[in-house]
């Protein structure tokens, strides 16, 4: 599923917010600073009331699944991520880009990484709001951010 204007403006500031409000927070996962939404909710009220939203409509590809882990993921320049997949740790994965003002960062995805299955890649230009989903057995991977730096609210699902 790829769906723009999922977020509007608003709420992906306030999600990039969340995070600059956050650094005692923040982990460290594949050399890059994200925040685990789940360890702030009991302080987050704003946060209580986005997960219901978030839950009901970005599983709309995946019915029957439920949120496993949501994290706001800072990419700083020269930071990308290679060819994977989530399975088996996760059965869905949604990314929300909450803003577009940098270069590079593309998302790519294909149903396989190899050259000989090169035509099935598909490149997600990043606009601030989108959203791409896809399930476990897709491959993807995170072109080098160029300039800037690039927001995400990457989610992960299991199924019921």
């Amino acid at each position: 599923m790829n769906k723009e204007n999922f977020f509007h403006d608003k709420m992906c500031q306030w999600f990039i917010d969340l995070y600059h409000n956050n650094d005692e927070a923040k982990q460290v996962f594949n050399n890059k600073k994200v925040l685990r939404l789940y360890d702030l909710i009991t302080k987050e009220d704003t946060l209580k009331q986005f997960i219901p939203f978030i839950h009901e409509n970005s599983r709309e590809p995946f019915p029957g699944f439920y949120i496993q882990n949501m994290e706001v993921v800072e990419w700083n320049e020269g930071q990308g991520m290679d060819w994977h997949r989530d399975y088996p740790y996760y059965n869905g994965t949604s990314i929300i880009f909450l803003n577009d003002d940098f270069e590079g960062g593309e998302l790519v995805t294909a149903t396989d990484y190899s050259e000989a299955f090169s035509s099935t890649r598909k490149i997600h230009k990043p606009k601030k709001g989108s959203i791409v989903s896809f399930k476990d057995v897709v491959w993807h991977k995170v072109n080098p951010v160029i300039k800037g730096k690039r927001y995400t609210l990457a989610i992960w699902y299991k199924r019921f």
